[in-house]
């Protein structure tokens, strides 16, 4: 006799959603270092070596890099490092363009993202549109006088995401003199 097996329903197709947080979660500064690498100034948010990171600018995505060098750094209590990331060959495919960013994580495919154009009432903030709308997703903020420590004032930094129930605040670092 044949081995069979009997039928099983097994019901309907039903799609289950997961939401998995914001894409990226950091902004860092972004410099180019010859053809193939980048300086990262990493603050306010900590960064590992081998991290990947989007290097973005006003016109959209440039290079993906890895974290390959990490030197710490101070500013009076302030402790943060700069980073050096490399860019696969053939290297930067070209010039930064409207304020270059490097956010990450860096997970999947690239996306349509760009850094949004300055404006006034924008003062002291970088906002990325991550998703191609047009809307900013992620943003970073400089605010000089925030808060006071000793009698000094000090500039604060700050990572922002949106999400459904609007913006929230990632990370933040004080910065005072750097002494």
């Amino acid at each position: 006799m044949p081995a069979a097996a009997r039928e099983v329903t097994t019901g309907t197709t039903v799609e289950v959603g997961h939401d998995p947080g914001p894409r990226y979660q950091a902004i860092y500064w972004v410099e180019a270092r010859g053809a193939d690498d980048v300086e990262i100034v990493a603050l306010p948010t900590p960064i590992a070596l081998g991290q990947e990171l989007d290097v973005i600018d006003g016109h959209g995505f440039v290079a993906r890099v890895r974290v390959t060098e990490l030197e710490p750094a101070a500013c009076g209590a302030l402790s943060y490092s700069r980073a050096r990331g490399h860019v696969a060959w053939p290297g930067l495919p070209r010039l930064f363009a409207g304020g270059a960013v490097a956010i990450g994580p860096a997970k999947g495919r690239p996306g349509a993202g760009r850094v949004l154009p300055p404006s006034e009432e924008r003062r002291g903030s970088t906002l990325v549109d991550v998703d191609g709308d047009g809307e900013p997703d992620l943003a970073r903020r400089l605010s000089f006088e925030c808060a006071a420590e000793k009698g000094r004032r000090l500039a604060c930094l700050e990572t922002w995401v949106r999400d459904v129930d609007g913006w929230r605040r990632l990370a933040r670092a004080e910065i005072g003199p750097c002494t």
